[in-house]
């Protein structure tokens, strides 16, 4: 049970890690869980394809930092909603998905990509310096002073575009790495991840964890395990019993929300353009 705990919770805290990064300094992500399932689906297909990790990576990083950078452009540069500009991303990511998965039919390899558990342990490696990263280095000084004083950072002489620029071409990457690891789970069935990025749910742990990134993932091992638990201790799953698990799931993180102690609130400039 642990181990399928801790599959299902990497991408989680990747997409976290991805929320965290753009929202502190201020912009609203949502296209999170549409990157993530197009990288999923473009690593899912260039592997199959070419046999390559490194060209599969490498083609979902192309296309994943083309979404970055549009949302840049249009956020950035032509100052629209962000909101808006990433649902619309979302829509256009899963757009692509759903018509190259219908395009194309693969001869899906049965081979193992990469071992989970070595896949894993280095992933664990990853988002352990993650952790440290996104809480203690001088970054996330930048990411704060972005999204929440403008004034000060010209003061200070750091341009709040570049910072926010930066946030959303790592954001990009971080989703291309939650995609990849999904197809490597999963034993390259791209189907069994439709839908399971957990982008969505990232924008409510970090929500919940008022924009700090070890209280968020924190919350999201909580919610994870205890679905886990519930799961098992259920009786013969089916349908209707499955969506009992996941209302309870949710039930519980409404729970936490009204309950929780607030640390700090949304960063100032969250949704605002410079």
């Amino acid at each position: 049970m642990l181990l399928d705990i801790y599959y299902h919770l990497v991408p989680l805290l990747l997409a976290i890690a991805s929320v965290f990064i753009t929202e502190r300094c201020g912009v609203v992500n949502i296209s999170v869980e549409g990157e993530i399932i197009l990288g999923s689906y473009l690593f899912y297909y260039f592997w199959n394809t070419t046999g390559s990790i490194f060209l599969s990576l490498l083609a979902s990083a192309i296309v994943l930092l083309i979404c970055g950078m549009l949302k840049a452009l249009l956020i950035l540069i032509y100052k629209l909603d962000h909101a808006v500009t990433t649902v619309c991303i979302a829509s256009i990511c899963f757009g692509m998905v759903g018509t190259l998965n219908n395009r194309f039919v693969l001869d899906v390899k049965d081979e193992l990509i990469l071992d989970k558990d070595t896949t894993g342990l280095i992933l664990f490696i990853f988002i352990s310096f993650l952790m440290y990263y996104l809480n203690y280095s001088k970054i996330v000084e930048y990411l704060s002073l972005v999204g929440d004083n403008f004034e000060e950072c010209c003061r200070k002489g750091i341009s709040p575009n570049i910072v926010r620029f930066y946030g959303l071409i790592s954001s990009s990457m971080l989703a291309v790495v939650a995609g990849a690891y999904l197809i490597i789970v999963s034993n390259n069935n791209f189907h069994l991840n439709l839908f399971g990025g957990g982008g969505f749910l990232a924008i409510a742990f970090v929500s919940l964890g008022c924009w700090n990134y070890l209280s968020s993932c924190a919350y999201a091992t909580v919610m994870l395990v205890f679905q886990y638990v519930l799961s098992d201790t259920i009786v013969g799953m089916d349908f209707y019993k499955e969506n009992l698990v996941a209302i309870s799931s949710y039930l519980l993180l409404i729970l936490i929300a009204l309950f929780r102690r607030k640390s700090r609130g949304h960063p100032k400039n969250l949704g605002m353009n410079h």
